[in-house]
């Protein structure tokens, strides 16, 4: 782990780096034996987190996240952050990893689920749907699409 107060990275150059080596960790290849004896290479993927590539860059998950308040630092730590987060938001749809990376989103991306109260108790979500009350009138309606209106 990295000394406490001092960066462990000299250089943005070199934590880009061992970024990329990271996200490339991820993939990989799995081999297995077929049924006629003959190998199978099947290739595989890892989920990418911020927690994972905290370790593997040698670092607390909070000494990664002090990368995105140094100025020189901040904008390659974002762009890690949302390639981690465009990995969950994929996985939204893969009915295997969906909840998972729902909680990923909601814990490590700020994302909120509707209706959700926040840590104040107070209900952060923003997004209202109002119901319209079905028109009774059919010559309202016959009027309205027909462009013709009594104003």
């Amino acid at each position: 782990m990295a000394t406490r107060g001092k960066l462990a990275f000299k250089s943005e150059k070199h934590l880009q780096e061992r970024i990329e080596e990271y996200f490339k960790s991820r993939g990989g290849v799995e081999i297995v034996i077929g049924a006629d004896g003959n190998k199978i290479e099947l290739p595989t993927t890892r989920v990418p987190t911020m927690s994972g590539l905290a370790l593997f860059l040698g670092l607390s998950r909070k000494g990664l996240i002090n990368y995105a308040t140094k100025d020189e630092y901040s904008h390659v730590y974002a762009r890690a952050r949302q390639r981690i987060e465009e990995f969950a938001e994929e996985a939204l749809y893969d009915n295997k990893m969906s909840r998972g990376a729902q909680f990923n989103l909601e814990v490590n991306h700020d994302w909120k689920e509707p209706g959700v109260d926040g840590p104040t108790g107070e209900n952060e979500n923003t997004f209202t749907m109002n119901q319209i009350a079905p028109v009774t009138d059919r010559k309202a309606v016959v009027k309205f699409t027909e462009g013709d209106t009594d104003d």
